[in-house]
């Protein structure tokens, strides 16, 4: 379960930059990933409620917001979130733009 490390590395993010603004307490951790990231969120949310205890995000809300794939033809531009190997407009192949992020939206400290 590769969530086990991603929460870990996240949780040190979040560490580092609650001590930089000389927080007290995480209250609440945003992130944003991808259908396509490789994470399974209900083992990522588990992760965060085993580790989070002793660490300065203990009691911290997670909030997860699922990105969904988007293609994007580099020729004409048209985006489509259809699963389509190539674009209906110039017959160009597509190219994801959005999907495959996993990134800490937000931190909310106290």
């Amino acid at each position: 379960m590769h969530e086990m490390s991603i929460m870990a590395s996240i949780l040190d993010i979040v560490t580092k930059t609650a001590q930089g603004e000389k927080a007290a307490k995480v209250t609440r951790i945003e992130l944003a990933i991808g259908t396509r990231a490789g994470v399974v969120t209900d083992a990522l949310t588990f992760a965060f409620e085993a580790m989070s205890p002793s660490t300065i995000a203990a009691g911290a809300e997670l909030m997860v917001i699922e990105i969904p794939l988007c293609y994007r033809c580099p020729s004409c531009g048209t985006e489509t979130t259809e699963t389509l190997d190539l674009c209906l407009e110039c017959d160009r192949f597509y190219e994801v733009v959005r999907g495959r992020e996993l990134q800490i939206t937000s931190i909310e400290i106290e």
